[in-house]
């Protein structure tokens, strides 16, 4: 579980107003329970950033059917199909028309600008019947309500007089980083703006502190959660070689060993969030070889950010170049 840094640049290319221009430099790949999933610092026609989606572009949506961004243009602009499968390829199209200078939707046409002429009579339109939408594609998500698009062309057909057409993406946005000092993105808690869920990119890091005892040893101590022991248990590591870890003689989370010199204990594992997790100290009297309390060992240890790892592990990635001859009109 958790997020991998991948050091490439994603882009879209085109001429859409600079929605098709932005980069992401740099990504963050999921793994374990976020497999699929990405975390991207810019995005096109996307207002937040960064934000986390299993796809870099929206999609559109006419009616309930799904479009999605193609690897070519059309008049200079990208275009939007219907998913293609091994036997069936896209078949429908969403693009810019130069005639009509707007998006337009033209059902069963494939990718071509429309043809359409008034009959004899002066009055029946013939030719190809379309949508037509706006300069721009509808916001993200109907922040501002859906858009009708209005049949224009052919009066002689069955289709529908408009179509509801919706820019769709479903992605956490990032909304903070708790404590963490100037707040830096990508690490933090991120919230699916829809569904009210969340999910969070980079390592708990708690703080310890003692606000009541000067001579507290582990006051200002931070500590970040490593790997998992041999029992399944997380442990956490400071800077400065500290260890909290489970020990099941005791069942407690110390800091230390317990009976051997100086050490602190608690009942719970530090939690991302909620109330603090307090810590006792003990220390072993020399006299009597027996424990005793030691309240400089006393702490309470608070969640206070998310932090990138430093572990590496290698990845491979390429770059494709795809050259295609497209249809101007």
């Amino acid at each position: 579980m958790g997020w991998q840094l991948i050091n490439a640049r994603i882009s879209r290319t085109g001429e859409d107003g600079g929605d098709e221009q932005v980069e992401s430099l740099g990504y963050l790949i999921g793994d374990g329970h976020e497999e699929d999933f990405f975390c991207f610092n810019k995005g096109p026609w996307h207002s937040h950033e960064p934000y986390i989606s299993k796809e870099y572009s929206p999609h559109i949506e006419v009616d309930g059917t799904e479009f999605y961004i193609q690897d070519f243009t059309f008049n200079g602009k990208k275009v939007f199909a219907t998913a293609a499968t091994d036997e069936q390829p896209a078949s429908e199209y969403i693009f810019w028309s130069n005639a009509m200078s707007a998006w337009i939707y033209l059902p069963g046409g494939g990718l071509r600008e429309p043809f359409y002429w008034t009959d004899i009579d002066e009055t029946t339109v013939l030719g190809d019947a379309f949508y037509v939408g706006g300069q721009v594609l509808p916001d993200l998500n109907d922040t501002q309500g859906p858009e009708d698009w209005e049949l224009t062309g052919n009066t002689t057909t069955s289709y529908a007089s408009k179509v509801n057409v919706s820019l769709k993406h479903d992605y956490w946005e990032w909304e903070s980083n708790y404590n963490g000092g100037d707040n830096s993105k990508p690490c933090g808690r991120y919230r699916n703006p829809k569904t009210g869920s969340f999910k969070t990119v980079g390592i708990p890091t708690f703080k310890a502190a003692n606000s009541i005892n000067r001579n507290a040893y582990y006051k200002g101590i931070e500590f970040q959660r490593a790997g998992k022991d041999s029992n399944d248990n997380w442990t956490y590591n400071s800077d400065s070689g500290k260890s909290i870890h489970f020990v099941p003689a005791t069942r407690k989370w110390v800091l230390g060993t317990p009976y051997q010199g100086k050490w602190s204990e608690s009942d719970s594992p530090p939690t991302a969030g909620g109330t603090p997790t307090l810590y006792q100290g003990f220390q072993m009297d020399e006299g009597t070889n027996q424990p005793v309390r030691d309240g400089n060992g006393d702490f309470a240890l608070s969640f206070d950010r998310y932090e990138m790892g430093k572990e590496k592990k290698p990845v491979l990635i390429g770059e494709v170049s795809l050259w295609r001859r497209t249809n101007q009109g």
